[in-house]
């Protein structure tokens, strides 16, 4: 991962396009937004879409935008998301999942920078830094027809590969608490004071007891984290090694 770390280093401050590349749950998206957050644009807005979560035509209305009357249930006109990040970055995850034919529309709104709205006719000027996703091996699609050459170098400008968490275990704490965080703000959870000094502890997050880190391999993954990993959402810890018995502060 420090060479990962140190690669970002490098091209926070580049315009260039870059591709993203790693197993399903190893914190792509995460590494994107790192990239916006650092570099130019970060004033302006990161806007990121899951390329797999729709259909070719419902992604194509969601990535260009459409005018009213374009489709049925198009009762007004609606920007997509190139407009939407106009400045800013945009970030296409698991890009490898396009079809070939939006994998063509697309290239030709890298190539122009400007997008067609569907139902459409008069091209938007559009200025976004693309940054694009996937977790299966592009250049092997790209042999395989199943993934545009020219396309693939529009958007591997330059390529960061993040290795699997299991192979990156020191990260687990921060991505807990990262995710914790995010639960808290979500749902407007607070919390829990220490016991005995009725303050908020200092420390949210920490090792298992007696210095022992993550030692369980578990699959990459989207979802929660298994059972008894160690943590809980109010900031306190349980041990995993002694699951089911007391709860202690952080």
């Amino acid at each position: 991962m420090e060479e990962v770390l140190k690669t970002l280093d490098k091209v926070t401050q580049a315009q260039v396009p870059i591709l993203i590349s790693g197993e399903t749950g190893s914190g792509k998206e995460l590494l994107a937004r790192a990239l916006h957050q650092n570099g130019p644009r970060k004033n302006a807005r990161f806007v990121a879409i899951n390329c797999s979560a729709f259909t070719e035509t419902i992604l194509e209305s969601e990535l260009f935008g459409y005018l009213k009357g374009a489709f049925t249930g198009a009762d007004q006109d609606r920007r997509g998301l190139f407009e939407e990040a106009n400045g800013g970055t945009l970030f296409l995850d698991e890009v490898a999942d396009m079809s070939l034919t939006m994998q063509a529309k697309l290239l030709r709104v890298l190539q122009e920078k400007e997008v067609l709205r569907v139902g459409g006719h008069t091209p938007v000027k559009v200025d976004v830094r693309v940054l694009s996703a996937s977790n299966k091996e592009l250049k092997k699609m790209v042999r395989e027809g199943t993934f545009r050459e020219d396309l693939y170098f529009r958007i591997a400008g330059m390529t960061i590969g993040i290795p699997p968490l299991r192979e990156r275990k020191e990260d687990i704490p921060l991505l807990v608490k990262h995710f914790l965080e995010k639960i808290k703000k979500e749902n407007h959870l607070l919390a829990r004071q220490h016991p005995r000094t009725r303050t908020m502890p200092d420390k949210r997050l920490s090792p298992c007891r007696g210095g022992r880190g993550p030692s369980r391999t578990y699959p990459s993954s989207k979802g929660p984290l298994p059972a008894g990993h160690g943590y809980r959402a109010d900031g306190w810890r349980r041990d995993p090694v002694r699951f089911g018995q007391e709860d202690g502060p952080v």
